[in-house]
């Protein structure tokens, strides 16, 4: 009678290190949680939550735009406010 094949415990791999997340990480993250359908016109008028929303897209499509390198955050930013703030100031004169 033959006998059973054996199994033999093979060890596993070796895990990597987890991986430190880079500040890049973050804005994407929040910018997919935050995820909205574009909108065609600003709201007639904004409270400061939605301005602040308004501006974190614009400034994460800037960012988008340039591949997301370093260095460039704040200029997206204070671009995105000024673009955000003349979009209001347009809708509101209508």
């Amino acid at each position: 009678m033959a006998q059973p094949p054996v199994s033999v415990a093979r060890p596993s791999p070796p895990k990597s290190p987890p991986r430190t997340p880079s500040p890049d990480d973050a804005v994407r993250a929040r910018a997919a949680a935050d995820a909205v359908p574009a909108r065609t016109s600003a709201p007639a008028h904004p409270d400061a939550a939605e301005r602040q929303r308004m501006i974190a897209e614009a400034a994460y499509f800037r960012a988008r735009q340039r591949d997301f390198a370093p260095g460039g955050e704040l200029e997206d930013w204070l671009s995105a406010e000024l673009e955000i703030d003349a979009l209001l100031r347009t809708d509101g004169a209508h």
